[in-house]
Order: C-alpha cells, then structure tokens, then sequence
C-alpha cells in the first residue's frame, strides 16, 4: 500500500503476496478476540486428511482478501478518474463517493471482515446445521466489532457494513456499497475466489487455482447494469484482462473437481457433518445468544469441536478419523440431485426440506447433502455475469464469452435469451457408511425420494 494513502501500516508476511501492508486502523479489527478466532478455524475443514499442506485458516484468507480489495479499490477509483469525462458510470461513481481514503478503507475492511462470522469447520457446518448462516452471523458480528473499535459512526464503517449485510439486495444499497458487493462477492469474478483459489492452490500442493491476479484486479472499473428495473452500479473488467478473467473461472472449475469435491474430503467431511447434526442443540450457540453475547463465539473453533466431540457418545467417530478409517460409498445408492429454486428464502426451505428427508431414512447411514453449482467445461452462468468494458472511452459493456467469442459455448448455449445467465442451481447427496451389508432394506425409500427431481415435486 502506497505510504501516501496510509503512511502508518504494519507488515505481515503472506505466502501469496510476499510482504502485505495493514494500515493501523485495521490493526485494532484484527486484534479483537472476535477476528483472532479465526486463527483456529481451517480454511478447508479437514481438507489436511487428504492434502498434507492444507492446514490453512480463515484468519489467513482474510488478511489476503484485504490486500485484493485494497489493490482492486485502488484501481476502481484510478479507472473511474481516468474516464470521468466520457463514461456517465464513472462520474456518477465518483459523485457519490467522493473520498478515495474512505472508499479504499471501507473496501480493506469489508474484505478484512467478510469471513467473520465462519463456524467451526466452516462450510461443513452449515451443511449440517441450516439455521446457521455464515454471512448472517458474520454482519451482527462486523457491527459489534467496528461499535467495540470505536469506528461504527464513520462513513467508510458504515458502507462497508452495507455491503456485508445480505438482507438487502443490491438495489437497495447506496452506490458506494453496490460497488463493494460486487466487488467481494459476485456469481462472476470477486476478490473473495481471487484469494482462496490462489490460497488453497498454494497450500494443496496444486497448480489448478492459479490465475493472473494482478492483471485482474488492478484492471477493474465501474460500469452500469439494470436489475429489477433500477441501475445499479458493478464492478466490470477492462477488455485487456478479458483472459486473465477467463482464467480465473476456469481455475475455480478445476479447483471444484480436482480438490474442493475430492472424494475422500467429502466422506471426511460427510463424518464431521453427521456428528454436528446430532450435537448441534449442545454445542453451537443459537443466534439469539450470538446477539445477546457475541464473545459466546470467541473460543468457538474447530479444536473446541473436536474436543468436546470426543467427550461424548460419538466419540468413536473422531478416533476412526484420526486413524484414517473411513466411511465407504453405499453401493446400493445413487446419488439424488435436486434442482432448487433461486430465491434465497424459499431455497433454504427447501434445502432444509430434503436434508429432513433424507436424514428421516436412517441414523445408520451418513448423509452428505451439499449444495452446489453444476460444473460445465465452460462455467456458463460465470461468463455471462462476467461484464467486460468493451472500450475505456465508452459505457458499453459485453459479457466475458462474447468478448472472447469462445466457440464452443455456442453449442451449449441456452435457448433463452442470451444477456440472461442460466439460473439452476441444485442440492445434491451422497451416502456413505461403515457397513453396508445391512442397508439394502433402505434402497426402496432411497430410490422414492430420488424420483424427486424439482423443489416443486418435493414441496407436494
């Protein structure tokens, strides 16, 4: 970070990034008992059973998205100076904003603070757990440290918090925190995927998260874009990074293949999800209790889990893990895939619908219910969100595949209108047990419930 902008910053040593610098401000976030929590949670839950290096944490990823969204921020506002005069986004962008200091400082903190709110085992637990929202808890969090920090009145504090919160859509957001949602978290291309994909490929051992980081995010600019009648504002890409983009997307796809839905992380993971579902009224704090007391959460960590896991009568499932015994697929099962509806409200009933279901079959038998995005060898619905700016002197922009007028997406291409992305997403499970010899009675249920194959079906 340029000394001008902050001449008062701490230098921390990243794996990724060499040398980073934390402006002092951020210092007094990071030291707080809530964000230091995030020391003790892994970033890919056991992930280490599987890929010996991958002991990362949370902690670590979020100082790193910090550094992608100082430098992305950065850019935004360089770009937006630049084409003032001839895109209406850019000076409107900068009207509203006013202040560098304060955009870039909401930026770095929003980026320092997206991941707070993470359970132990992260992504683990929500599967297990479905009234625990990470982003949910993460913003009553956010808000109760930038209160404790003093800096709750300021307007960088307060924009940075409007972008956390995901009750609002992105209409409803001021513009400076339109910017910073997109900027963090978007179906296409955020500083989020720009640091975990480089992050877990480096700790994995794997080369398939690597992209061209600093090409991207020092080649962002603010564009327009309707949505539900209004225009908003977007963070878009320069056409000359159109590849470096392109590549991120791919690396997010083989980074889902190859690690993040690994085989033997998912039975893993299908374990730790099995004794959370039985254990949760005992050891997770309700959401209620988080915003009544927020520092319940302060030794609420993957090693307190295990812990307190091995002191209960499941304790023979967290031995059969340390010696590396683990579940088997059932071969009288295949998987059940469900296609789910894309509001956020009716999505989670549904998904929480199914996992009852599902779970309703048997306690014999771990179930691994985890929600994803299908993979394409394109990853259409990324391509499509994905706004390239096809000229710096003009506002008109194109998705990504248009702009690298990628062939073979033509062949696979919807039938609905083009500017609009596909929208399915889906819930799949798996099952896995110990001793399948005595599961066949449950094929017949199994195979009932796998004629469902759209949340309406599964809502009759």
């Amino acid at each position: 970070m340029p000394d001008f902008i902050f001449p008062k910053a701490k230098t921390f040593r990243d794996p990724i990034y060499g040398l980073i610098k934390v402006p002092d401000f951020l210092l007094e976030i990071i030291h707080h008992p809530l964000f230091q929590r995030l020391r003790w949670i892994s970033q890919m839950s056991l992930a280490q059973m599987v890929y010996p290096g991958a002991v990362h944490t949370r902690f670590e990823h979020s100082l790193g998205t910090m550094h992608l969204a100082y430098i992305a921020a950065l850019s935004l506002w360089k770009n937006a100076e630049k084409h003032q005069n001839s895109s209406e986004a850019c000076k409107n962008f900068l009207k509203h904003v006013e202040n560098e200091k304060d955009f870039i400082k909401a930026a770095i903190t929003a980026g320092l603070l997206h991941d707070v709110g993470h359970a132990p085992f992260s992504h683990v637990f929500e599967m297990a757990v479905d009234e625990y929202d990470h982003e949910d808890i993460g913003y009553l969090l956010s808000q109760y440290i930038l209160n404790e920090t003093g800096f709750s009145e300021e307007i960088w504090a307060m924009w940075a918090l409007e972008a956390l919160n995901k009750e609002k859509s992105l209409p409803e957001l001021s513009p400076p925190a339109q910017i910073l949602r997109t900027l963090i978290d978007s179906k296409g291309i955020d500083i989020d995927k720009g640091d975990y994909l480089l992050r877990d490929s480096h700790h994995c051992g794997v080369s398939y998260g690597h992209y061209g980081w600093e090409r991207v995010w020092t080649n962002l600019t603010v564009i327009y874009e309707e949505k539900n009648g209004c225009r908003v504002f977007k963070t878009g890409i320069a056409s000359k990074a159109a590849y470096e983009a392109y590549h991120l997307l791919i690396a997010r796809f083989h980074m889902y293949e190859a690690v993040y839905e690994h085989h033997t992380k998912q039975k893993i993971d299908a374990v730790i999800g099995y004794l959370l579902r039985f254990t949760k009224e005992i050891l997770a704090p309700s959401k209620e209790k988080i915003k009544n007391d927020p520092h319940t959460m302060v030794y609420w960590n993957d090693g307190m889990f295990i812990s307190q896991l091995l002191n209960t009568y499941l304790r023979h499932y967290i031995e059969k893990i340390y010696r590396r015994e683990l579940p088997k697929k059932v071969k009288y099962f295949s998987e059940i895939s469900v296609v789910l509806p894309e509001e956020k409200a009716e999505k989670q009933r549904v998904k929480k619908d199914l996992k009852e279901k599902v779970w309703s079959l048997s306690k014999e038998i771990i179930f691994f219910p985890y929600f994803y995005k299908p993979q394409e060898p394109f990853p259409l619905e990324s391509l499509y969100e994905v706004k390239v700016k096809t000229h710096p002197e003009s506002d008109e922009v194109k998705p990504l595949f248009k702009v690298l007028e990628i062939r073979n997406v033509k062949e696979i291409e919807p039938d609905q209108d083009p500017e609009e992305p596909p929208r399915s997403s889906q819930i799949r499970v798996k099952a896995f047990c110990y001793d399948d010899k005595n599961f066949s009675s449950y094929k017949e249920k199994w195979n009932e419930l796998k004629e469902i194959n759209s949340y309406r079906s599964l809502l009759q």
